[in-house]
């Protein structure tokens, strides 16, 4: 059912055309329909050896990490409780419930619902441990979007499943996670590159260091804060077409929250000529195609749109 290594695919385009780069797709959003992209990466070590009695984690009513978690839990037939920002009343009102949301009901999570401020505690350590004692010992909490140590050994698998000998690695950047393990695993020769999808993701560089460790002194990386497109969840017009643009050109369908932001940060660092000529540059597509369900049911796109880029299934 998983599809690993991940294919890597060579792109060509005008754009950068007569620059001597080579430029490539780390394909993971193919590893698996469900559990794509940087979600199996960050989640694979957590389900190996003694496995848990229960797993706590928390999330938005899209986010990527609860959908892939819940069902990575199901088969592995551990209970499951998500922590989930928003309000209570929409158990009342299924029709308001987001796909993801459902599937993770399917899935038998069990939901619980908390306002912003609750929800922004998420990450001390008094609330959690509070939060802990409602569990049985052997509970296994993970942090929103698998932000974790334990994440890392799974994202440096990215860079030896095949040839390592990429100039640049450019990779979406949500938690920092997968940045962070792009990183650690990365040639001293080579530049990570993160592009970030939240508007205000300064405060991200230090979760990097702290993720990384001491071994970050001797690393090349950049966090870029410049190509959001307006903010996390925003999905501008820029945003669809270059979505349309690169289904089009290269067969490839992007997310509508990090990759397509990723991709729109590579273009315009082409365009001020970021990269050595003759590099090769490695793209790596991190999955979260759930995601465009959710701008459909808030009408952010439409049923056409979505054919137009490669998915007539909108459920």
């Amino acid at each position: 059912m998983f599809t690993l290594p991940s294919p890597i695919s060579k792109i060509t385009s005008q754009l950068f055309a007569g620059t001597g780069l080579e430029v490539f797709v780390k394909r993971d959003e193919l590893i698996h329909p469900i559990v794509s992209g940087n979600k199996w990466r960050k989640l694979k070590y957590f389900f190996t050896g003694d496995l848990p009695q229960h797993i706590v984690s928390f999330g938005g009513a899209y986010s990527n990490h609860i959908h892939a978690l819940s069902f990575v839990a199901a088969n592995h037939q551990i209970p499951l409780s998500l922590y989930i920002r928003g309000e209570q009343t929409w158990l009342d009102r299924p029709e308001r419930l987001s796909s993801t949301i459902a599937d993770c009901l399917h899935n038998k999570a069990q939901l619980h619902f908390v306002d912003r401020a609750s929800y922004r505690r998420k990450d001390d350590a008094d609330f959690k441990k509070e939060l802990l004692q409602a569990y049985p010992e052997q509970t296994l909490l993970i942090p929103e979007g698998g932000c974790d140590q334990v994440a890392l050994t799974g994202v440096a698998e990215i860079l030896s499943e095949q040839q390592n000998d990429f100039d640049y690695i450019l990779c979406p950047v949500g938690s920092a996670t997968t940045l962070a393990g792009l990183i650690k695993a990365s040639d001293n020769k080579q530049t990570i590159v993160g592009i970030a999808a939240l508007k205000q993701a300064d405060y991200l560089r230090q979760r990097v260091m702290e993720l990384v460790g001491p071994s970050i002194k001797d690393k090349n990386w950049q966090l870029l804060t410049e190509f959001h497109a307006g903010g996390f969840g925003k999905v501008p017009e820029q945003i669809l077409q270059l979505v349309v643009d690169v289904y089009q050109q290269h067969g490839i369908i992007l997310d509508p929250i990090y990759t397509s932001k990723m991709w729109l940060g590579f273009n315009q660092l082409i365009t001020q000529n970021y990269f050595r000529a003759g590099s090769k540059v490695l793209l790596l597509h991190t999955g979260g195609l759930q995601g465009w369900r959710g701008l459909l049911q808030q009408n952010k796109v439409t049923s056409d749109y979505l054919s137009k880029i490669g998915l007539p299934q909108a459920n």
